[in-house]
């Protein structure tokens, strides 16, 4: 939806680093200090990798830490030359107007600022330094060489005090900068994205009222908006009038998740604390802690009418308050704040969250953990669909420990434990991812579930030697399948494709057909058969794959024949004779699926159709006639209790054959089948089953899935390889090993013939990337020499593609996940075909 929202970049607009010996650089950073001083925390921020300053210990890491930043050091010495010499070129120029000047005062002012000025930048930046420092230097060394001087020399103690102390009133409100920026202040920003004034605290007029109209118009492009405000400008005030004032006019059913909206994008937090607390009292508490002229009991007497705390009295604070708690690793608040707001949508959801997590923070030892009896989950939609994978896995914690209680052997004992540690290691893996591109859970609740999974952790890792430790003393049987589909404990990481699928056919108010698609060994047939497992009992699935029937001598009657079995074994109805099917499919087939509607007593039926791509190799064979897909389509189409999905190589629109076209509009999704995630893929080969004791170590896991990407064939053979080498060493050559496989075991495998035993992987991906468009394969060859990739301008200068014609090529490659693009470059994604292409392929069509 169009917006006329603008969407403000109030940075500094500076794209190099300062220079020493620029003169204008200094007028800059001066201008920064006094008018400006987020851009110096800016400027750190885009000149730092990593840890700040103060993050660091020792003087010889920080002065190692500057040498690697050459820019901070820069800012420092530039930030102590203008503390050393503005102070002395303001006060001798107040001099020649006539004003009488005490120069020691300048230098003490001076002094004071240098000494601030590495003091707080050794403690809080350089960023911070530099501003304390300067503006300490200037008001400080010039309103003390002035107090002074003026009076003649009377103890400047006492004058310079006040003089600072009126300096001090007036740089916090800046009351010149608030008149300078007033008149224009609302017009500049909403129609030049500008902001005029950044460093006066009063608020500007109709400031606020703009941003509310922004926030009304378009809440998420309006929060945006107020970040760059806090983040460039010191107007909290007016920010928080106008989230306060916009909230009002949101309908109750919306607020749950128009927070949530806020909770995610802010920067300040006190954005949302103070959509519940009073700003306004809270600032009056701060200004009586501050003003020590007051006696204490006057202070506490003045301080008890002030109503500082979160308020829960309405919808909107408490939310907030609800929201805030989380953040605070407050549940048990947080469920009193949620409690408010249960009957609005989300409400259940959040409540029932807070009390989750409120339950889960209080095991202090691994036997509490036992005890634990989590509520029952709120039904989805999610709100918070990632959060609740999580507390799923909570859940599988509790059930592993108290196993590890009940159990009577030590292998389920120790397996319990190792399947407990294992998924706690997951929540922290990808809890703890903090950019955007990574991050997995809320903000809100995130730091909070990751101290709560630490906790269980240690706990865990204290009764490992309880447990005891399981010594292997025969020949590990292999858990891994190798092109099979997998089922159980080695069917991981398809959680958000089998999420999606419920919602296409549960939550729906049809049964939607779907189109699943990926290349051959990544995991779709274990999808399929894992459906059922994951289906509520309301939904069955019959499963077929064309592959099976064979040459199909009797034509498209033999695949509606297969298809009826499937559906009379699911659902327990009778199929039609075979004698019908061969006089006529298409009517017998149709009639047999009403008769399904009619008589099914589940919600729905999914007929799944495997490696689909069969029917167009038999469509050219001429084993099958062009007719069947027409038939198809209409089946698909015919009911809404009845759905079909397609397990292909590639989506309807990318196969050439137009007897596929007329199927594009009858399939609501096309969902592509990817890779494992790394924490999948560690799950997967660390604990294929219960009784799997073998231990990786962390530099074979990253071995492994940076060669394989996650691609789960290619998983399952490295761990099949693995366990054969462990037991040739173990039991044949009878050579003492650790119960480990590590990083050298990896690298072992791989140079003995790997490539020979994966290459009906290989060769698969290599065919397939000689289909449309053309030229897939000379893209490849161009890659594989190159492992950290080529830039699109290289690949154009080193092949005869032009860039209209190389454009779909990338596209597909990248749909199909053999390419990706990494810092602007596109590189093959799975290293072992890049190895294959360069060592088994590339290298051989060179020497022909």
């Amino acid at each position: 939806m169009p917006t006329s929202v603008p969407k403000l970049d109030l940075s500094p607009k500076l794209n190099r680093p300062l220079y020493l010996w620029n003169p204008f650089d200094y007028l800059l950073l001066l201008y920064w200090v006094f008018f400006f001083p987020q851009a110096l925390r800016w400027y750190e921020e885009k000149w730092r990798s990593g840890k700040k300053l103060s993050d660091y210990k020792t003087w010889g890491e920080k002065w190692q830490f500057l040498q690697q930043h050459p820019q901070q050091l820069q800012l420092w010495i530039q930030g102590i030359l203008l503390t050393l010499t503005v102070p002395f070129a303001m006060a001798k120029a107040l001099e020649l107007l006539g004003v009488n000047i005490y120069w020691f005062g300048v230098a003490v002012g001076v002094a004071y600022g240098v000494a601030f000025g590495v003091a707080f930048g050794v403690a809080f930046g350089v960023a911070f330094g530099v501003a304390v420092g300067v503006a300490v230097g200037v008001a400080y060394g010039v309103a003390y060489g002035v107090a002074v001087g003026v009076d003649g020399g009377v103890a400047y103690g006492v004058d310079g005090g006040v003089a600072v102390g009126v300096d001090g009133g007036v740089a916090i409100l800046r009351p010149e900068n608030w008149l300078m920026g007033c008149y224009l202040s609302s017009w500049l920003l909403k129609q030049r994205g500008l902001l005029t004034s950044r460093i006066t605290v009063v608020p500007l007029p109709d400031v606020a009222t703009l941003l509310e109209n922004w926030l009304r118009e378009d809440w998420q492009a309006g929060i945006y908006n107020l970040n760059q405000i806090l983040e460039y400008s010191l107007q909290f005030i007016a920010v928080i009038k106008a989230i306060n004032q916009a909230i009002k006019k949101i309908p109750d059913e919306q607020l749950i998740y128009r927070f949530s909206q806020l909770s995610e994008i802010t920067k300040d937090w006190d954005l949302v604390k103070y959509c519940s607390a009073s700003l306004r009292d809270s600032l009056k508490s701060r200004a009586l802690d501050g003003f020590f002229l007051l006696l204490p009991a006057w202070k506490r007497s003045l301080k008890s009418r002030l109503n500082t705390d979160l308020r829960i009295d309405t919808f909107p604070h408490a939310i907030a308050a609800g929201f805030w708690y989380l953040y605070q690793e407050n549940p048990s608040k947080a469920t009193e704040a949620f409690q408010v707001t249960r009957s609005l949508l989300y409400g259940e959801e959040m409540y029932v969250l807070a009390t989750i997590l409120t339950t889960l923070e209080q095991p202090e030892d691994w036997q509490d953990i036992v005890t634990i009896n989590l509520p029952s989950f709120p039904s989805p939609p999610y709100l918070r669909s990632n959060t609740w994978e999580v507390m799923n896995k909570f859940q599988t914690i509790i059930a592993n420990v108290q196993e590890i209680e009940q159990a009577t052997t030590i292998v389920r004992r120790s397996t319990a434990l190792k399947r407990a540690i294992g998924e706690l290691r997951n929540i922290i893996e990808r809890g703890g991812k903090e950019t955007e591109k990574d991050k997995f859970l809320p903000e809100a609740e995130r730091d909070l579930i990751i101290k709560i999974a630490q906790k269980w952790k240690s706990s865990l890792e204290t009764i490992a030697t309880e447990v005891g430790d399981i010594t292997i003393t025969e020949p590990i049987s292999s858990p891994y399948v190798i092109g099979d589909p997998v089922f159980g404990q080695l069917f991981v990481g398809r959680e958000d494709i089998l999420r999606e699928l419920k919602e296409l056919w549960i939550n729906a108010a049809q049964v939607q057909s779907v189109i699943l698609y990926g290349h051959r060994r990544m995991g779709k047939t274990s999808i399929l058969r894992n459906i059922n497992s994951c289906l509520d009992a309301d939904i069955k699935l019959a499963y077929l794959n064309l592959q099976i029937l064979g040459e199909v001598r009797q034509g498209s009657s033999e695949i509606v024949m297969a298809m009826s079995d499937e559906i009379s074994e699911v659902l327990d109805i009778s199929a039609p004779n075979d004698t019908d099917f061969l006089q006529s499919q298409e009517r017998t087939f149709r009639r047999f699926l009403k008769k399904i509607e009619k008589e099914m007593t589940c919600q729905g039926l999914i007929i799944s159709l495997d490696e689909f791509e069969t029917l167009e190799y038999l469509i050219e064979e001429e084993k099958i006639s062009k007719e069947f897909m027409k038939s198809l389509r209409s089946w698909v189409q015919m009911s809404p209790k009845i759905g079909f999905i397609f397990a292909v190589l590639h989506t309807l629109k990318e196969m050439s054959s137009d007897y596929f076209h007329p199927f594009y509009a009858s399939f609501s999704r096309n969902i592509l089948v990817s890779f494992l995630s790394k924490p999948a893929t560690n799950q997967l080969l660390e604990s294929p089953n219960e009784n799997f004791t073998l231990q990786y170590t962390k530099e074979a896991l990253e071995e492994i899935y940076y060669l394989s990407n996650g691609q789960p064939y290619l998983v399952n053979l490295m761990g099949f390889y693995l366990i054969r080498r462990f037991n040739d060493y173990r039991f044949n050559q009878k050579i003492k090993t650790d119960d480990k496989l590590t990083l050298e075991d990896v690298t072992a495998i791989i140079n003995n013939n790997f490539f020979q035993q994966g290459s009906y992987y290989f060769h698969g991906i290599w065919n397939q990337a000689a289909t449309s468009p053309d030229g897939q394969q000379e893209i490849i060859k161009m890659l594989a020499p190159y492992q950290q990739g080529l830039t699109i301008n290289q690949l154009l200068e080193t092949s005869n593609f032009t860039e209209s014609e190389i454009e779909p090529i990338i596209e597909s490659l990248k749909r199909h996940d053999v390419i990706e693009e990494k810092d602007n470059k596109y590189v093959i994604t799975v290293e072992l075909f890049r190895q294959w292409v360069t060592n088994e392929y590339y290298v051989a069509q060179e020497k022909n």
